[in-house]
This record gives structure tokens, C-alpha cells and sequence, in this order.
């Protein structure tokens, strides 16, 4: 079969489609079609700050982290006090919380007799040790060995204390002093926002420890040793090198690969992309640039800290036209490819722009060694003792600043030295990358670097996401049918970022659609303009006001009425480059006149006044900003430099090709080496998003397919949208996405300068490309009439993946609340019992004779209790979680966990629930909803059949009759179900209420997504087809049902209807049996 693969990337989706095509390239016969709906790695906790689970569990992993590595220094401090003769005291038992403050302050001004000097040393000691302040990071903890000067922090905390007291310490005091001289003889609170302690240097509690050891007559060996357990420390810098890759290039196995913010990776890349220009001459064809032309052009991007560098100027720079700079779009031999401009060295901008005065003077100083040195000492923490001299002496201020550093992230393919050598070969003759391969390290014609797997992960959790459900896909096609002759990969602009990016990303698309919405009710009210306001009268009426109604070419005064926009530079070719960079308004005769030639070349032959590229600059620097605010300034200065550097070119843009069609975003083009690496024999290219929005309008798709929403748009409404594109792309190709590119270029062209609209009827440049459009829109007809069997066979479906592993998120809510303290011999309600702070005091209070499951456990005075070996009577108290300040004797029980003394709900910690029948005169279903807490000792066992005593978390917040049925053995246990499986329900009872009036208006929907578990006993299901981002003026029940609540029903209700839990596989297929222990479909019997 010649199987064709299409795979459409959205922010939150994945589209994928296989299908066959016969011999002239027709559609046969849908294999495979799907959208796979994924979360970006956000859970509920990180819905409102876009954190992923894997950010958050990282921040709780590493406080988890400094919590045992705190608790290991202060064991080994206990052990050196004890090894040297001190005795361990606890200052948090003492009765006076301030008694250490004076003890501090005493052993610092006079020596105590011997038989109290030991226990005050430990005190303090052990003090300090819980209150040790801040250290740079990038210090030694051998620093705090000398004397220091005293810190700001210090400085500041003479200060407040003297704004808040009057009294003026002397510069010698101690911490300690300081807060028995003020904070504990007057008023003023020592701690908390308005407190005089505040933050301190770690060099300041240092010293103070130096004056106690020298006053109590402490030898300086001991005192050493004392410092260093005091202020020991662990730098978790440089803990990722163990896991570095070694240079896959002969004899340099030995070597790391080098990070991509290395300056020389940076001169590398640009090295690299360097060697790929050609330039045309008329005489002699392409040549490649000279080592000479190269070295000029390598030192003017390494050079560079503009972000705004074009091809035109590297053109300028070699002395030649820009359409004779060929090669900017080709890959190297590793697959790297330059975007729209030029390479530029981005660690140096980077380091060059820093915030810190001294790093960028530093930097500007130091030569490529050193540079090297540095970055590698920030990036990873690879030792050089001259950076941390360097970064130790920064003020701490300075210091914070260099966490804003934000240095390329990632790997090159070989190491500083491998880089050093090729870059060397390459600019001294006139190899590529490939050729210097082979002549400096011996490798033959065919030798590639290794490539990544395709689902590899990247580090970012929406696009691991992607790649590995692309991978999967394209697998699983592999395996079912074959290899496929070609894969084609489409991504909308914010399909390889991050939710917060793409969210960025959606922020500021809204403020630009409610710019030119408030510019569209301006251009009605001051002109009286009538019906539709369109894109090109917007673009005329915010461009000719900027330039303050003005002809940017002659300088007389135009109006939104008169004027017109005009292309500075035409493009070869069909249409034109519509950026706004090359649009201004222009009055008509000048319009006229200029016709398509570049300004420049015009206003040379042109004798009319005014007209002339130093006037034109002039007037395009006098622009003025219509948009408050920092960012719109910023926007309008490159957009100056940018109209700026086209009135000056001579030379026309080049035409459109069909390599220029592709992405050039750098995780489009890594997954497009990933995929060709996989399959070398077949077709891989990575479009972007537009490209399908031009298929889908010029094969009709919108208004042909069978999707439910509005026909003759792109409705978002069904989620089956990303498939039907994954299908368009399948069908893509080179020739036919570069037509629908002119196509583009054209419609938009018109549309700006006003002209004749003729894009509809264009379908090609020449005769062949005609031809071979028009075939295609052939090919499309019959895909519509495919895709439209699969929609009406129910083929085309919408999946997820289920989250079946322990979750990598918070453990519990961050809110830690505390526990409520009954006596023992009150008694309790059932609901008190089941919110019992342990499972081991549930069961030490459930197995008393006296107690009932339904009443509770009756007042006693002479109860009395073994809880962990300790035996409580009834005077004493026992703990129980509680929200209520008051009475909570009627509380129902929630789920929560004993944390640091008090408790925390882990409610949003649902892993599945299991679902029951209760066995009866007539049998009733209900759920037992299962904490990750309680699966935590069975996470390396099957966690869908893993014992739940009664003392659980997830059987105390059971409902009644289901506790009740556990107990008793009358509970049938059917299979679990998890958030995001997918249930195919039989809708003919529910006729009435929110879900009735949506069934009416979507009778054909049957399969629904659980979105949550309600309560104990309610599930919350959405449509399975339906996204609630396309709505449009909805009935109140249909909005209700996509958004909020959805679709509220008990597990009751749901499972009398005998609903199949669908599980599907790579394919979109329902799973009903395996042999690899994946999740398997079944029917709630």
C-alpha cells in the first residue's frame, strides 16, 4: 500500500491521520484518523498560573530536598557537639522563647563559668544553625572562615531599629546584642513584616559566632569546625554532568558534548550555516563564499548584538545583490537551519545586555577561553575557581540578577573541542559541515551524528506530549501496515511552546483584536463608514495615522479617504511580501508612478520634489507611537529600522520556493530530523499552519465535511477538526503548498493595495503547476467524500491519554491548616471518627466495643486507648482534621493527610475510582474514590486491585452505603475508571432537564469524557466530540454541559444505563484485549 501520513500539532491536540492513495495520488481509503485531546502536562493545580505537574512537583521536590538535606547538617552538628563534650539543647523547649537571644548576646560580651559555658554554647549554636541567613551562592562555605565586613542586611537592620527606637547600635553588635538591647526591652516586634530582625547575611551570624569562641576562650581549630558544621551546605550545581552524552565523532568518545550556550557552539552555528551561502554570478554560476568573504561574515554575526539583522545586510556586506545570496534556507549536514534572518552569536547578546554591570564588563574583557569558562560555570557548575572568585565578589544584589540569565538550554551533537576543530576546517576552506567532517575526523559519506528517538522528551511537557504521541502513531501505522511513503507534519504557531507561552501567545492576539476592533469603530464614527469595515481599511487607516497623515514618499498631506498602501520592495514572482515592514501609505500619484519597482531605484529616476530615500528616512523617523505604553515604543522602532533598511535596497524580494514553505522553528525542525532519522526512505517535510487554512478554503473542506457546527468555516466546535486537518496535510505536498502560498500572497496583496481581486481563479504559476493543482483539488473531493463515510461510520475518533501511573504533582493542597483537639472521653460522632487525624488512631477508636458505625463512639471517662504504643486515657487529648472553628460533631469527613503538625486536603489527588454493585433486592452502583496517599505503599504492584483497609483515606470519605457494602461482602467490584475515559452511553432516558434539551440540539452524541469525580457519589461528564472553545451563542443547557458544571450525574444513574468504558489504542481503536497489560474496554454489567 502507499500509505500517506498527515500529523496536525495544535497547542493542546495532536491530529493524526493515515490513509491510502492509489498510483496517480487519489485517495483510496482512510486507515487511521484521529485527535488526541492532551493538557500540556497542567493539572488542576496549575490551571491558574499555566504551571505544569512537572514544574510544580518540582518545586515540591526540591523543598523536599532541603528539608532532609536541613535535617542531615543538624544531626551531623548534633554529633559534633556531642563528639566535642557539649550537651544537646533543644531552645525550642525552653519556656521563654527569647531566653536564647540573651544567651547569644551573653556569651558574646562576657565569658561564662565552666559549668554553664557548654550548655549556653549548644544553645546558641544550635540556634543559629535553624536561623543561619542568606549566602551567595556562588560562595564557599570556606569564605565564612575569615572575618567579614559587616553586610547591608546588617546595615539595614541598624537602621530600622534606629527609624523604630531612636537608639543607635554600635557597628560592632551582633545579632544577638541587637535584639537583646531593642527588640526584647521594648515594644517593637522582632520578626514579621514590621519586625526590626529581618534578613541576614550568613557572614553576620559568622562573626558572631567568631565572638562567642574567642570570648569563651574556644581554640581556633574548634571554632573552624564548629563554622563549617554550622554553615555546611550542598550546591545541587552541576548534578546533571554525570548524565551528559559523549561525542559520537571518532576518537573523541572521551569528550561531553558541549551546551549549546557554549560561545563556541554559538560560532559553530553560524559557522555551519555560513558554509551552506552560495552566490550567483552571471558568469560563473554558484560558488560558495571564499574563506575570506566567509571570516568577514562569521565576525560581523559573532559581533552582533541586534536581534534585527536581515539576509539584505549580510548581502550588503559581501558587496552583491540579495536575490544572489542563495543557500540561506539549507540545512547543514546536522540538520540545523537558519530562520528568516541571519545566525547571530545569542549567548553574547545574552551576556553582552546583562542586567549586572560588572558581568557585561567583565565579559567584554574576556577573551573565548575564559568566555567558555564562565558560561560553563553558570550553565552546569563545572569548576573554575576565578568564576566563583568573580560572581562571590558581586553584591548580593548583583547576585539575584543572574538568576534572570536565561542562556540557550540544550546539547550540541559534539564537544568544545570537536566544534573548535570543524569550525576551523570550515573557515578555512570551503567545506560544509559534511566535507569538514570527513576531512578532519575520517568519517565516511554516510555518517550521521546520532539522532534523538522521536519521542524522546525535550523538557517541555506540552511538547513531550506531541513527539511522543507522534511517535506512537507513526509506529503503530508501521507496524499494522507498513512504512509510509511520506509524512507530513503541520503546526499552528504555538504548537511547539509552552501552555504559559501559547497563553502569552493568546494575550496578545487578544489585544491586537481589540485594537483593531477599536480601530474599526473610529473609522465608522469619524468617516460615517457604513457595513463592513475589512482587515486592508484597518491596516490603511492605523498606517497612514502613524505616519501623521503624511506621503511617506514625497511628503504631501494624504487622508484614510486618499491614500493607498504600497509595497517599498515587490517580490519576484506572484504577489508580494505583505509584512507590515514593506507596507506604507503612499499617496496615488506617487503610487502610480513608482508601479512595482523598488523605491529606491524609483526615486533615483524620479524628479519629483520631495521625492528622494533620505527624505522618505526622515519621514519614517518622525513616526509617531498611536499605542500607549513601553511595548508599542519598542514595536515602533524596529518597525522604523525595518521600513527604514527597505526604502534604501535597490533589489527586489526573491519569489517564493518551495523550501521557504516549510517551518523553521527550531522543535519543527528537531522533530523533522527525529522522524527522518526513523524513516530515511521516507518523504518528511513540517509545514506551517497557515499552509492547511489555504487548503481547507481552496478545496472547499469547511463546507463539505460532515463535522457538527456551522458549515463553510472552520468550526472548533468538534474536536474532530484536528483530524480532518491531519488528513488535509496527509495530502500535502512541495509544489502544492508553495501554489497555495501564492495563492496567500496574492489574496492578501490585492486586498491591501486595493486592486482587482483575482486570487480565487489562481491555481498555479506555470502550465505544470496548474495542472498538478488542479489534480489535487481532485484528490481533495474524493478525501471529503472518505472523510464524510468515516464521520457517518463513527471512524473518526477522539482520544486522550490516561494518567494510570501515581501523579507527579502535589501531594496535598499548600494550605496547612490546624488539627482540632477533642478530649478522649467526650465521645465522637461516625463522621468525628472517620476525620481522625491517623488511620492508627480510626482504628484504635473503631475497635472499642462500644462503638457504632452509624452513632459513634459514647462518652466515657474511663476510655482508654493504645495508639502507636502509647497508652492515652480519657483526660487525654486525640487529634482530628476539621474546617470548622466551632462544633464539628456533624462534619462530614473530607480527605486529608497530617502534615507538619497540622493537616492538608489531598482531595485534588484522586488517582480512579472503583466501581461497585451492591448486591440487594435491587442492585444499586456506587464509586470508592481512590487517594494517591492510599496507593503510595503499592506503587511498584498494580494499583487498580491494591488493597483499601478500612482505615484508608479513600474508604472513610466513602459514602455510607458503600463503606457499609465493603464491610459487609455485598460489593461486586466491576473495573475502574480514571479522569478522561471515555464512555459510550445509551442517551435514550435522559429526555428531561439540562442534559434532555442538549440532546435535542446533538442527538447524535453518545460518547462522553469523565471530567472528575463531583463527590463521593457524582461523576462529571463533558461530550467526548465537543470543545467548549466553539461556542457560539449557545443555549443555556449546551453551555452548561461543554463548560461549567457539565454534565452532573451519579454513578447510580450513569451505570443503570450500562455504559461501555471505551480504552483505544495508538490508532484510535477500541482496546478489547491485550497481552501487554494496557487498559482494556469494558460494560458496566
Amino acid at each position: 500500500m502507499r500509505i500517506r501520513v498527515g500529523i496536525d500539532v495544535g497547542t493542546n491536540s495532536v491530529g493524526c491521520c493515515a490513509l491510502v492513495v492509489d498510483e496517480a495520488g487519489t485517495p483510496t481509503k482512510i486507515l487511521s484518523c484521529l485527535s488526541l485531546i492532551h493538557d500540556s502536562g497542567i493539572g488542576e493545580d496549575g490551571q491558574k498560573t499555566a504551571s505544569s505537574r512537572r514544574e510544580q512537583s518540582g518545586v515540591a521536590r526540591r523543598a523536599r530536598r532541603l528539608l532532609r538535606q536541613r535535617r542531615k547538617r543538624l544531626r551531623q552538628l548534633d554529633a559534633l557537639l556531642e563528639k566535642r563534650g557539649y550537651p544537646i539543647v533543644d531552645p525550642s523547649a525552653q519556656k521563654d522563647p527569647y531566653l536564647v537571644w540573651r544567651v547569644r548576646a551573653q556569651l558574646a560580651q562576657e565569658t561564662l563559668p565552666e559549668e554553664s559555658r557548654r550548655y549556653a554554647l549548644s544553645m546558641a549554636l544550635r540556634h543559629i544553625a535553624r536561623h543561619r541567613g542568606w549566602r551567595n551562592p556562588y560562595a564557599n562555605v570556606q569564605s565564612l572562615l575569615l572575618p567579614a565586613p559587616e553586610s547591608e542586611f546588617m546595615k539595614a537592620m541598624r537602621q530600622r531599629i534606629m527609624e523604630k527606637t531612636g537608639e543607635i547600635l554600635d557597628e560592632s553588635i551582633t545579632p544577638g546584642q541587637a535584639m537583646t538591647e531593642t527588640a526584647l526591652t521594648t515594644t517593637i516586634p522582632m520578626r514579621g513584616p514590621n519586625g526590626v530582625l529581618g534578613k541576614l547575611h550568613q557572614t553576620d551570624n559568622a562573626n558572631e559566632i567568631r565572638r562567642i569562641c574567642e570570648k569563651q576562650g574556644i581554640s581556633g581549630e574548634e571554632c573552624k569546625e564548629l563554622l563549617l558544621a554550622v554553615f555546611a551546605s550542598k550546591s545541587p550545581r552541576g548534578s546533571s554532568l554525570g548524565r551528559v552524552a559523549s561525542d559520537p565523532l571518532p576518537g573523541q568518545g572521551g569528550l561531553k558534548r558541549a551546551p549549546k550556550c557554549d560561545p563556541e557552539f554559538q560560532r559553530f552555528r553560524i559557522i555551519s550555516i555560513v558554509a551552506n551561502l552560495r552566490v550567483t554570478e552571471q558568469e560563473t554560476g554558484s560558488r560558495p563564499l571564499s574563506p575570506d568573504e566567509r571570516e568577514r561574515v562569521v565576525n560581523f554575526l559573532l559581533e552582533s548584538t541586534s536581534e534585527d539583522i536581515a539576509w539584505a545586510d549580510i548581502a550588503g556586506l559581501l558587496g552583491i545583490r540579495r536575490q544572489n545570496l542563495r543557500g540561506t534556507a539549507t540545512t547543514t549536514a546536522d540538520g540545523e537551519r537558519a530562520s528568516a534572518q541571519p545566525p547571530t552569536d545569542v549567548t553574547n547578546r545574552i551576556m553582552s545586555g546583562c542586567s549586572v554591570k560588572a558581568l557585561r564588563a567583565w565579559w567584554k574583557k574576556a577573551d573565548a577561553d575564559r568566555r567558555s569558562a564562565m558560561i560553563g560555570y553558570l550553565y552546569e557548575g563545572a569548576e573554575d575557581s576565578e568564576c566563583a572568585d568573580f560572581l562571590g565578589s558581586l553584591t548580593e544584589k548583583e547576585q539575584g540578577k543572574l538568576d534572570s540569565l536565561h542562556l540557550p538550554a540544550g546539547r550540541a551533537a559534539y564537544s568544545h573541542d570537536s566544534l573548535a576543530r570543524l569550525s576551523e576546517r570550515m573557515l578555512q576552506t570551503d567545506d560544509d559541515l559534511h566535507a569538514a567532517r570527513m576531512h578532519v575526523f575520517g568519517v565516511d559519506d554516510a555518517w550521521r551524528p546520532p539522532v534523538e528517538a522521536i519521542g524522546a522528551p525535550v523538557g517541555n511537557p506540552s511538547v513531550d506530549r506531541t513527539v511522543k504521541t507522534v511517535a506512537r502513531f507513526l509506529k503503530a501505522v508501521d507496524n499494522v501496515w507498513g512504512h509510509p511513503e511520506s509524512i507530513q507534519i503541520e503546526h499552528v504557531r504555538d504548537g511547539f511552546a509552552s501552555e504559559k507561552t501559547a497563553r502569552e501567545l493568546d494575550r496578545e492576539n487578544n489585544r491586537r483584536f481589540k485594537q483593531n476592533q477599536d480601530t474599526v469603530t473610529e473609522i465608522q464614527k469619524v468617516y460615517g463608514v457604513q457595513g463592513e469595515v475589512h482587515r486592508s481599511d484597518v491596516m490603511r487607516y492605523t498606517t497612514v495615522t502613524q505616519q501623521d497623515c503624511t506621503c511617506v514618499y514625497c511628503g504631501i498631506t494624504i487622508t484614510y479617504l486618499t491614500c493607498q498602501l504600497d509595497h517599498i520592495i515587490p517580490q519576484a514572482g506572484i504577489g508580494s511580501n505583505n509584512h507590515r515592514e514593506n507596507l506604507v501609505a503612499v499617496c496615488e500619484p506617487c503610487n502610480r508612478s513608482k508601479s512595482n519597482l523598488p523605491f529606491a531605484v524609483w526615486a533615483e529616476k524620479c524628479n519629483a520634489p520631495g521625492v528622494s530615500v533620505e527624505e522618505a528616512v526622515a519621514r519614517v523617523r518622525k513616526w509617531r507611537n498611536i499605542q500607549p505604553g513601553r511595548a508599542q515604543a519598542t514595536r515602533l522602532k524596529k518597525l522604523q529600522k525595518d521600513v527604514i533598511a527597505r526604502l534604501r535596497r535597490t533589489d527586489e524580494d526573491p519569489a517564493i520556493d518551495t523550501r521557504s514553505m516549510e517551518s523553521v522553528a527550531w522543535m519543527a525542525n528537531e522533530l523533522h530530523q527525529r522522524v527522518k532519522s526513523a524513516y530515511p526512505s521516507t518523504k518528511v517535510a513540517v509545514y506551517r499552519g497557515s499552509i492547511t487554512a489555504g487548503a481547507r478554503r481552496a478545496a472547499g473542506i469547511d463546507s463539505r465535511v460532515d463535522l457538527l457546527g456551522e458549515r463553510g468555516r472552520k468550526d472548533r466546535l468538534d474536536r474532530r477538526h484536528h483530524a480532518v486537518d491531519a488528513a488535509v496535510i496527509a495530502m500535502m505536498s512541495p509544489g502544492i503548498a508553495k501554489t497555495l502560498a501564492e495563492r496567500s500572497n496574492l489574496r492578501w496583496s490585492e486586498w491591501l493595495s486595493g486592486k482587482v481581486e483575482t486570487w480565487k481563479s489562481f491555481t498555479g504559476a506555470t502550465p505544470g503547476a496548474r495542472e498538478n493543482f488542479e489534480a489535487w483539488r481532485q484528490h481533495m473531493l474524493r478525501l471529503t467524500e472518505l472523510l464524510n463515510l468515516a464521520i457517518a461510520e463513527d471512524r473518526i475518533h477522539v482520544t486522550e491519554n490516561l494518567r494510570l501511573r501515581l501523579g507527579s504533582g502535589n501531594a496535598h493542597d499548600e494550605t496547612v491548616r490546624p488539627l482540632i483537639l477533642h478530649r478522649l472521653g467526650e465521645g465522637f460522632t461516625s463522621a468525628q471518627v472517620d476525620r481522625a487525624s491517623s488511620p492508627a488512631l480510626w482504628c484504635a477508636l473503631t475497635r472499642e466495643p462500644d462503638f457504632d458505625f452509624k452513632t459513634g463512639l459514647p462518652a466515657s471517662e474511663n476510655r482508654v486507648i493504645r495508639v502507636h504504643g502509647k497508652r492515652l486515657n480519657a483526660d487525654d487529648t486525640v487529634s482530628f482534621f476539621s474546617k470548622k472553628s466551632g462544633d464539628d460533631s456533624k462534619e462530614r469527613p473530607f480527605a486529608a493527610i497530617s502534615v507538619r503538625g497540622g493537616f492538608a486536603e489531598v482531595g485534588s489527588t484522586i488517582h480512579h475510582a472503583r466501581i461497585y454493585r451492591i448486591n440487594s433486592t435491587k442492585p444499586i452502583y456506587a464509586m470508592l474514590r481512590v487517594f494517591t496517599q492510599d496507593l503510595l505503599p503499592h506503587r511498584h504492584s498494580d494499583l487498580f486491585s491494591a488493597p483499601l483497609p478500612p482505615q484508608s483515606i479513600s474508604v472513610r470519605c466513602a459514602e455510607p452505603k458503600m463503606k457499609a457494602a465493603l464491610s459487609t461482602g455485598t460489593a461486586n467490584y466491576l473495573g475502574w475508571v480514571v479522569t478522561g475515559d471515555e464512555l459510550e452511553v445509551a442517551m435514550e432516558g435522559f429526555t428531561t432537564g439540562q442534559i434532555g434539551e442538549f440532546h435535542k440540539e446533538f442527538p447524535t452524541i453518545t460518547r462522553w469524557r469523565i471530567r472528575g469525580f463531583f463527590d463521593k457519589t457524582r461523576l462529571r461528564l463533558r461530550p467526548a466530540l465537543l470543545a467548549s472553545e466553539g461556542l457560539r451563542d449557545a443555549s443555556d443547557p449546551v453551555r452548561k454541559t461543554l463548560s461549567i458544571p457539565g454534565w452532573l450525574i451519579s454513578v447510580n444513574g450513569i451505570c443503570s444505563t450500562h455504559p461501555t468504558v471505551v480504552r483505544r489504542d495508538s490508532l484510535g481503536r477500541a482496546r478489547n484485549s491485550t497481552n501487554s497489560g494496557l487498559p482494556t474496554s469494558w460494560t458496566i454489567e
